[in-house]
């Protein structure tokens, strides 16, 4: 298990390769905009949004600034051969709630109230769990009404994402949404990480889908 954020301690440059230990190579591309993520209370809660009440909805112990923040997908693709064709595969590798513009130089686990990583044993971490193939992002206060939205839109198939997977729900009268995305590879546990400017200051939080994180930067050819 990754126990690094990801490789995402600014937005990565397009067309940016990373290895795997495997040797297979990725090409990293330009952040794709999921939305503006509208967090009323500064408490921001990761889970998955079919889920109905859990642990997770009381959201991280650290908080930001009640505000509106962009939402971005970071996605990388690797090309493998395949009854002699050589097909390209995207995958989602990291989602990321952009707080301020200043880079990351320190990276700590967002964690629930209880948790304390003094216990974990090498390798382990703290993450929100997933059975549909799908996390979100969500303010505290409507964490739970809001993935029951989603999950009864789902039912009812009326539940509209677009073409990379990425779906809203909005509750005008809070002024709250969720924003839910692909969870890389399906289901599991991520871990989200909190990364903080020079000042100690959160510039984002990042939830890993444990793609990259053995990866080795290799240098862009000329």
């Amino acid at each position: 298990m990754a126990c690094s954020p990801g490789a995402w301690p600014c937005p990565p440059a397009p067309q940016q390769q990373e290895k795997q230990p495997d040797e297979a190579k990725y090409t990293v591309w330009d952040p794709i905009a999921a939305g503006t993520l509208r967090l009323p209370s500064g408490r921001l809660v990761a889970r998955d949004p079919t889920y109905g009440q859990c642990e997770q909805d009381a959201g991280f112990t650290v908080t930001v600034a009640p505000g509106s923040y962009p939402v971005q997908l970071a996605c990388a693709a690797y090309t493998a051969e395949s009854r002699g064709r050589t097909p390209i595969y995207d995958e989602y590798t990291v989602v990321r709630v952009l707080v301020s513009e200043q880079p990351a130089v320190h990276w700590e686990s967002a964690l629930l109230d209880g948790q304390d990583e003094r216990v974990l044993r090498d390798g382990q971490f703290y993450g929100f769990g997933v059975d549909a193939g799908t996390g979100a992002f969500v303010d505290a206060t409507m964490a739970e009404e809001l993935g029951r939205r989603f999950r009864d839109g789902q039912v009812a198939g009326t539940q509209a994402e677009d073409d990379n997977g990425i779906a809203t729900v909005d509750d005008p009268a809070t002024g709250t949404n969720l924003i839910a995305y692909p969870s890389g590879r399906g289901d599991g546990s991520y871990p989200v990480w909190i990364g903080r400017d020079a000042d100690g200051d959160v510039t984002c939080f990042v939830a890993d889908m444990l793609i990259l994180g053995q990866a080795e930067l290799l240098l862009q050819q000329p």
